[in-house]
């Protein structure tokens, strides 16, 4: 019998398409994660040749969602194109955007694809408020209307849609307009919301604040009760706990409390 090695057990791959994320990027997103990572070479958004490299390596491999560094805006065509490879293999595609550039950036990532085989597209909406959408995207050059005019582009060809909110103190009101806008407009019901972080921006000053804990617990408490109350498939972070909330993730949350190891802040 063949031993499994570490590449065989690999089910899920995410893909950034470049190296330097957010300096290439069509967002300027204050809070954005990707820095660049190799400044003394050039730009590189890699080549069909790798991803079948990359395929041939993971015999196993089920699903791949694909950033386009970080945003698919960036560079569509390769992302249409290693879509393309992924699936000729029968490997499950996903997307991430922010929605900018509207229908037409989708129009062109999904070309030649078989939409029903696209497992979803994920939008990161922060807010259905444009004045914040033009804070936290960084640019004047995405709007709502954008946003929507992608997502009925997905909803008409039976893509499935995900809403991807990220919560700061500075948007920390908007969470239920958000839920309620994209529901009733759209029938949307899947929703992964998440914290915004300054632990992973690389030291780079930015103007946001994080949400303090009690208030974050109040909205969890609030979105969990919405998502009952209208039988949507919400997930939103737990991140501060009290003693019996993280004893109870130690046992059950393997993902996030494995080997004595955790990624929640204890709260008294």
């Amino acid at each position: 019998m063949k031993r499994l090695t570490a590449l065989d057990k690999v089910k899920d791959l995410t893909l950034y398409t470049g190296t330097f994320g957010r300096e290439k990027c069509t967002c300027n997103c204050i809070g954005c994660t990707q820095g660049g990572i190799i400044k003394e070479k050039e730009p590189y958004q890699g080549n069909i040749s790798q991803i079948r490299k990359i395929i041939s390596k993971l015999p196993n491999l089920e699903n791949a969602y694909l950033l386009g560094n970080p945003d698919i805006s960036v560079d569509t065509e390769f992302c249409n194109l290693a879509a393309k490879e992924f699936e000729k293999n029968n490997i499950s595609v996903m997307f991430s955007t922010s929605g900018i550039g509207g229908a037409k950036v989708i129009q062109k990532l999904v070309s030649g694809l078989d939409c029903k085989k696209i497992k979803y597209i994920s939008y990161s909406v922060d807010t259905i408020d444009d004045e914040k959408i033009h804070y936290l995207k960084g640019t004047k050059n995405i709007s709502l209307s954008d946003i929507e005019e992608s997502i009925k582009f997905c909803i008409e060809r039976e893509i499935p849609v995900k809403i991807q909110p990220t919560l700061w103190e500075y948007n920390q009101e908007d969470y239920i307009d958000i839920i309620e806008y994209f529901y009733k407009k759209y029938s949307i019901s899947w929703f992964t919301f998440h914290a915004g972080s300054f632990e992973s921006l690389k030291n780079r000053k930015v103007p946001l604040k994080h949400i303090e804990p009690l208030r974050w617990k109040e909205i969890v408490r609030n979105i969990q009760f919405i998502a009952k109350k209208k039988k949507l498939r919400i997930v939103v972070p737990r991140i501060f706990l009290d003693q019996d909330e993280m004893n109870n993730e130690k046992e059950n949350i393997h993902t996030y409390c494995a080997n004595g190891r955790n990624r929640f802040a204890n709260l008294a």
